[in-house]
């Protein structure tokens, strides 16, 4: 058996191998459209995928999302843990965690400062267990119900940006919480707009030629989902929110939901739309890498700023 890290080029050469990989773990076909989006079409042009083979038959592999995070204005390198898979024929033989240690290992040396992600029910406990995460926090989802909610005026000039063409720059350092992944033109336009598997909204609060508000949403069957929220000041967060209210409303949508830090402003704010505590919860942990240089506790969720975006099942 030999391990093999994959760049973009030998993974489209692998792919088939993949594909078999996962159909033999899943019981299901590979989406390639999606695959090919995010591993190859990321605006980070590298790649963590990591396999194990055996005559030359792909039999494990494990692979994270390269992304920029920002903690006290600091920007540095992390990824988002990915698919895990292992043939049915080679599991209980520690191919998983000797993959994801060998993947650290790489992030390590090429400067990453720290692996996350949303580990299900079943794999949160050999994340913390055997590859020394930590669980920051169970994400629940907030939802609003609308069933008593009318339509309100929000008094402000709202524009639809679907590619991100605006200037987004004042709000890539920006955030309620210190630690968030940093979002630019590039990667708003990769995660959302390019995304082959949902169909996203996007709505903005532009000021002098700048957006100092922006709201994702999408549907999913009776709901609207918000994925994402960045703002500078909180009236024009509540703004959007509403906009968004408005628009449910009108399409007969019977909630919205919507991920909202503890302990801030925002969360206040999303509770007085009667919104609360609600399925599903989602496990958010994290492990460093190497040290990162700032006075803030990175593994603290109360210094987060989570939306349901960055976690690619959105």
């Amino acid at each position: 058996m030999k391990i093999e890290f994959l760049n973009k080029d030998t993974l489209v050469e692998n792919l088939p191998k993949i594909i078999e990989l996962y159909k033999s773990c899943f019981n299901n076909d590979l989406d390639e459209t999606s695959f090919i989006w995010r591993y190859i079409k990321n605006p980070i042009d590298e790649l963590l995928f990591v396999v194990a083979k055996e005559d030359e038959k792909i039999i494990a592999s494990y692979s994270a999302s390269p992304c920029l995070m920002i903690s006290n204005g600091n920007t540095f390198k992390t990824a988002m843990s990915l698919n895990t898979m292992t043939h049915p024929n080679y599991r209980g033989k520690g191919l998983f965690v000797h993959l994801a240690n060998t993947l650290y290992q790489y992030m390590s040396d090429n400067d990453y400062k720290m692996i996350w992600g949303f580990p299900n029910n079943i794999s949160n406990r050999t994340f913390n267990r055997k590859l020394g995460w930590k669980t920051l926090y169970e994400v629940p989802t907030m939802k609003c119900d609308l069933r008593d909610k009318n339509i309100e005026d929000i008094n402000a000039s709202v524009v639809n940006d679907p590619r991100f063409k605006l200037d987004y720059s004042d709000l890539q350092n920006n955030s309620l919480n210190d630690v968030f992944v940093k979002k630019y033109e590039s990667y708003l336009r990769w995660r959302y707009s390019d995304n082959p598997d949902n169909r996203y909204f996007q709505s903005a609060i532009e000021e002098d030629g700048r957006v100092v508000a922006y709201i994702i949403y999408k549907e999913h069957n009776e709901l609207i989902n918000i994925v994402d929220i960045n703002f500078i000041e909180i009236k024009h967060a509540e703004k959007l929110i509403k906009y968004v209210i408005n628009f449910a409303i009108n399409i007969k949508k019977s909630s919205v939901t919507i991920w909202a830090p503890i302990n801030t402003d925002f969360h206040i704010l999303i509770e007085k739309e009667s919104s609360y505590n609600d399925y599903p919860v989602r496990y958010l942990g994290a492990k460093l890498l190497n040290v990162i240089n700032d006075e803030k506790d990175v593994l603290s969720y109360y210094n987060w700023f989570i939306n349901a975006g960055d976690n690619n099942e959105y």
